[in-house]
């Protein structure tokens, strides 16, 4: 331990006293590093004992100058670090709570809009008992944070709600001159309020959605929602609370504040001249609420809002593009600056000891100074690179988890839409006709509903196998195939599913029907797990329909000379891009509009938990791409056709 404390005190005082020569030489305070050497050996000869002395004394003053100044410098390096995390975490924690906000305002909004577009409200139905059974059906699902849902016509009077449905004392109450109202009106779009305070000192803001009518493009009213600000921010302060000592502010879209751990804040606005006499910076201050209305994050440090100096982090929460809330985060500076005071200390004892050392064992740190610093650099450069591949991999984490969110919730919507909106159909007419309790459904209606649950039921089973594959418990059944077979079976499949535009633009066609492989009557024999196998023909199979608009879809397979049966997926669409090669069989690697990026990840994965390759390339004709995969066949003689062996992968 001591000699490695030399070891880093010498390195120190080298460093300095080259520093300290280079600056005097700069400054024409030494003449040159050759006058400055005679000067010394002329000294050293003259008066060795208080030459070596003197010497010491420099050696001892300048590492203890030096030292200090580095210590001081790398104490300031700490904090800055420090600082930066500090100020990333809470960006990071306001940024999921303005999100978190969002998605409820986003959720209560998808109700409105839902009544707007009714059929009763666009034939100008805004009152009535059936109303007000469509305002109870979409406010039961949201109860939790609205407080009411109300209808006004174009005149501004409200014609329904679902405050006390028996009591008609808010049936015609007028609201003319609200500024939510009136901005709905011009915009014709959502709005939500500055805050309002109730009569029973409740603090709520008012969500509104403009009913236009379709055809005409007439303003017909509008249906809003009551939303206590007590329900929509109850999560602040809570799970997302980065430190006890945090505090949290939040203003509506006017910047009044409306959240505050101070109650003298709550009701002012963040440019009130109460506010900004109580801080150093008032300026930034300013500036941060006023960018973070206009949608940008932004952080200062801020003295006098508090007892004390404090890192303030602002960010906003949008609906639609519009910011509605500012969402800022407060903690004190000296909370992030006092996690270094140990390692301070101990920074300074440890110079003490040094330069007492120092002086004492000079001759024993040059010896080991050279091969110190050889080691350290290779240290550094090491742990430098360990921490540059555990941030790649950190974000492409976060890449791959933000493409999978996207790509997961547009692949679920697709689907689920059409779904919905048949049911929807359905139901309507079921009301308007009961027919005995019978409904009639077309055919076309009919598929819908099985393509698009077909489609659920894949994109939730290619889930399910990236599950298996990463916790290891993916399985095979393998027995003996015949691969031309599978290859026929896929191909009725597919030819099956194609929809009928599709159907008289595309030919699916397999090169060896009626045709023995590779000049050979016996069957293609491959020990694999007939399932697996099945799935990756249907896999390129599709991805092969996906990209190709018009033409052939060519199915090949061969025997080669080493042992393996190679199966071709030739088609005739546009090709590969070429940015998308590297990453082709990745997780959600994609380019397409539709789809996750799942079947060519979890082919990969098949094919080579058989022993087997996959690759892909561009056809030479310049026209579609080939995807091809290898598999090991049987060998003379082989295994049985019955027997069956698992795996585990």
């Amino acid at each position: 331990m001591l000699v490695n404390y030399i070891i880093e005190f010498t390195d120190t005082i080298i460093y300095s006293i080259t520093t300290s020569i280079n600056q005097c030489r700069r400054l024409n305070v030494v003449r040159s590093s050759a006058d400055t050497l005679v000067a010394i050996r002329e000294a050293a000869k003259s008066r060795p004992t208080r030459f070596a002395i003197v010497v010491l004394a420099l050696i001892v003053g300048f590492a203890l100058g030096f030292s200090i100044y580095f210590q001081l410098v790398n104490e300031q390096s700490i904090k800055a670090t420090l600082f930066e995390e500090q100020r990333i975490r809470q960006s990071q924690s306001m940024e999921a709570r303005a999100r978190q906000i969002s998605s409820e305002l986003e959720s209560i909004l998808g109700r409105l809009q839902g009544i707007a577009n009714s059929n009763y409200i666009q034939e100008g139905e805004l009152s009535g008992d059936r109303i007000s059974t469509l305002l109870a059906e979409n406010y039961n699902p949201v109860k939790e944070s609205v407080r009411s849902i109300f209808i006004l016509d174009s005149n501004d009077v409200e014609t329904a709600t679902t405050v006390l449905l028996d009591d008609q004392n808010y049936i015609g109450l007028l609201h003319f001159g609200k500024d939510y109202v009136a901005e709905t009106k011009v915009k014709l779009a959502p709005v939500l309020s500055r805050s309002y305070s109730g009569v029973n000192g409740t603090s709520y803001v008012i969500l509104s959605y403009p009913v236009i009518q379709r055809e005409s493009g007439e303003y017909l009213g509008l249906v809003a929602a009551v939303i206590p600000l007590q329900q929509i921010l109850s999560g602040l302060g809570g799970p997302y609370t980065t430190q006890e000592s945090e505090h949290v502010l939040v203003t509506d879209k006017s910047g009044t504040f409306i959240l505050a751990d101070d109650n003298d804040l709550i009701g002012k606005h963040f440019e009130n001249k109460e506010i900004l006499q109580r801080l150093d910076n008032p300026d930034d201050f300013q500036n941060l609420f006023t960018q973070a209305l206009a949608g940008q994050s932004r952080s200062i440090v801020v003295d006098g809002l508090y007892q004390n100096e404090r890192l303030l982090v602002a960010y906003p929460a949008n609906l639609r593009q519009q910011t509605v809330f500012v969402i800022a985060s407060s903690t004190p500076t000296e909370g992030i600056y006092s996690k270094i005071e140990g390692i301070v200390f101990t920074q300074r004892i440890q110079t003490l000891a040094l330069v007492g050392a120092v002086v004492a064992s000079i001759a024993v740190i040059l010896y080991f100074l050279a091969r110190w610093s050889e080691t350290l650099q290779r240290e550094v450069k090491k742990r430098t690179k360990e921490l540059e591949t555990a941030n790649k991999q950190l974000e492409a984490h976060d890449r791959m988890q933000s493409e999978f969110i996207n790509i997961a919730a547009h692949e679920l919507r697709t689907p689920v839409q059409p779904l919905l909106g048949i049911a929807d159909l359905l139901h309507l007419s079921f009301e308007q006709d009961p027919h005995n309790g019978e409904i009639a459904i077309s055919k076309a209606d009919l598929d819908l509903i099985r393509r698009n649950a077909k489609r659920l039921e894949r994109l939730s089973s290619d889930l399910l196998e990236v599950s298996k594959i990463e916790s290891n418990s993916f399985k095979l059944h393998k027995e003996w195939v015949d691969l031309d077979k599978k290859i026929k079976e896929a191909i009725i499949d597919a030819k099956s599913s194609l929809r009928d535009e599709k159907k008289q633009k595309i030919q699916i066609l397999n090169a060896q029907a009626g045709a023995p492989i590779g000049n050979s009557n016996r069957p293609l024999l491959v020990y694999c797990d007939k399932v697996r196998i099945f799935q990756v023909l249907s896999n390129l199979i599709a991805n092969a329909i996906k990209f190709t608009e018009e033409g052939q879809i060519t199915i090949r397979s061969e025997e080669r000379d080493d042992g393996y049966a190679v199966i071709n997926v030739i088609d005739s669409g546009k090709g590969i891009v070429e940015e998308m090669m590297p990453r082709l069989f990745k997780k959600f690697a994609t380019k397409s509009d539709s789809g996750t990026g799942l079947g060519l990840y979890l082919s990969k994965k098949i094919i080579e938990s058989h022993g087997g390759t996959i690759w892909a390339e561009n056809n030479a004709g310049g026209k579609g791409a080939t995807f091809s995969f290898a598999l090991p066949i049987a060998g003379g003689g082989g295994k049985g056709g019955g027997e069956e062996e698992k795996q585990d992968y």
